[in-house]
């Protein structure tokens, strides 16, 4: 995943399905600009990518294929 700039503070990136249920989370340092995310547990579908600081929200729509 790669974020528009590098994150001013440290943050979550969480995962959720269209239902709105928090399928993943992980912990992200100050000035992360790419992190890989293994979605290879999910079942092909489309999900939400949010990213939380104490500044900034951010998110993405993502389509899971198989």
């Amino acid at each position: 995943m790669n974020f528009p700039k590098s994150l001013t503070s440290e943050g979550n990136l969480m995962v959720f399905n269209t239902m709105g249920q928090q399928l993943y989370k992980q912990t992200i340092s100050k000035g992360t600009q790419q992190l890989p995310i293994d979605l290879s547990h999910l079942p092909a579908g489309q999900y939400i990518v949010k990213v939380r600081t104490e500044s900034e929200v951010w998110s993405q729509s993502v389509v899971v294929m198989r």
